[in-house]
């Protein structure tokens, strides 16, 4: 993918998505294919993984990415609120189902996956880890791992926690399954199906030839763990593999 510098998208108007250059961050995979699957065009910007990224900072408030902006409006920097605008925009097809307590669960379980101390939080903290077990951190990317939460306490209980949001799905998905649905939420694809698909790439990285990434981050996303193995039905897996020949561009591009 080729990425604008910060420089360069401040002066553009139009939606410009703030992403993490060359690996597959699920928070940034997420973003691009819900606005994919809306056919909202955007102009993707780069964002340096454990980088200050001091000209992002002052342009949108943040370090990190995803980050959401549509001409002159206030930049939109979290997960929930990407997919609102994406509803808003492209009210269909739709990534929410339209009853009521359907859309609760949907949202529920995309909170489960992508907001804090959700499956995407626990795990990130868990690869923070293993970073820093096999070779010391600089300043800056300690504080970067710092803002996300990291600390001994929180890292401890990372893999129960993952392990607890993979049951919840793995059951979930089981339920509809049985009902004859094929998907998290409903008879149709919505919201957190997209985000599993983009967040399984952190514990089971796809074929190189639908994700070619780097072979050290494959290695890294995939390493194993007691909790998280044990948790992981093959169900999602199944799944996940669905969603992308069913519904995303491939390969994925970062």
């Amino acid at each position: 993918m080729e990425y604008l510098s910060v420089t360069q998208a401040r002066e553009l108007t139009g939606l410009r998505l703030v992403l993490t250059v060359g690996v597959p961050g699920p928070w940034s995979e997420s973003a691009k294919k819900i606005l994919e699957y809306k056919g909202l065009e955007y102009a993707p910007v780069a964002q340096h993984l454990n980088q200050e990224n001091r000209e992002l900072l002052a342009w949108v408030g943040v370090r990190n990415a995803p980050v959401l902006v549509c001409d002159n409006e206030a930049p939109i920097t979290s997960w929930r609120d990407i997919l609102l605008f994406a509803e808003r925009r492209v009210p269909n097809p739709a990534l929410l189902p339209h009853d009521s307590r359907d859309r609760e669960l949907a949202l529920h379980l995309a909170n489960d996956i992508c907001g804090e101390g959700g499956f995407g939080w626990s795990r990130r903290l868990m690869l923070i880890s293993l970073a820093r077990s096999l070779a010391p951190v600089d300043e800056t990317s300690a504080r970067v791992q710092q803002s996300y939460g990291f600390a001994a306490k929180a890292v401890a209980e990372a893999p129960a926690r993952a392990a607890e949001v993979l049951r919840q799905l793995g059951a979930q998905l089981r339920r509809q399954r049985d009902r004859g649905f094929s998907f998290l939420v409903g008879e149709h694809i919505s919201a957190c199906d997209i985000y599993w698909a983009c967040f399984s790439l952190m514990v089971r990285p796809p074929a190189h030839d639908l994700a070619p990434m780097p072979e050290a981050v494959r290695q890294f996303y995939g390493a194993s763990d007691r909790q998280i193995d044990h948790a992981l039905d093959d169900v999602l897996i199944e799944h996940r593999d669905a969603i992308f020949a069913r519904y995303f561009k491939l390969p994925l591009d970062f």
